[in-house]
C-alpha cells in the first residue's frame, strides 16, 4: 500500500506540475495542496525531491496567493 501512496503522490505532482506550466493557477494550487498532504504521509524523499521541483516552478506565480501558499507548505515541509 505505501508504494501506491507513493505513487498516487507523484501524480498529483505531476498533475500540479502540468496545470503550472498551463498557467492554470487555481488547478495547479488545489493539486499542490493535495500532493503536499499526500507527501506528509507518505514521508518519501523522492516525493520531497519533487515537490521542490514544483516549489521552483512556482516561484514566478507567488502573486497568485494559493500558489503562494503551496510554495510555503513545500518550503516547511522541507525544513520540518
Amino acid at each position: 500500500m505505501a508504494g501506491e501512496e507513493r505513487s498516487q503522490t507523484f501524480d498529483a505532482i505531476s498533475v500540479a506540475i502540468g496545470y503550472m506550466l498551463d498557467g492554470q493557477l487555481n488547478e495547479a494550487e488545489q493539486y499542490g495542496h493535495r500532493a503536499v498532504e499526500m507527501a506528509t504521509v507518505t514521508a518519501s524523499v523522492r516525493a520531497a525531491d519533487r515537490l521542490r521541483g514544483l516549489a521552483a516552478l512556482a516561484t514566478p506565480y507567488k502573486a497568485h496567493s494559493g500558489v503562494a501558499e503551496v510554495v510555503a507548505r513545500i518550503g516547511a515541509l522541507a525544513t520540518g
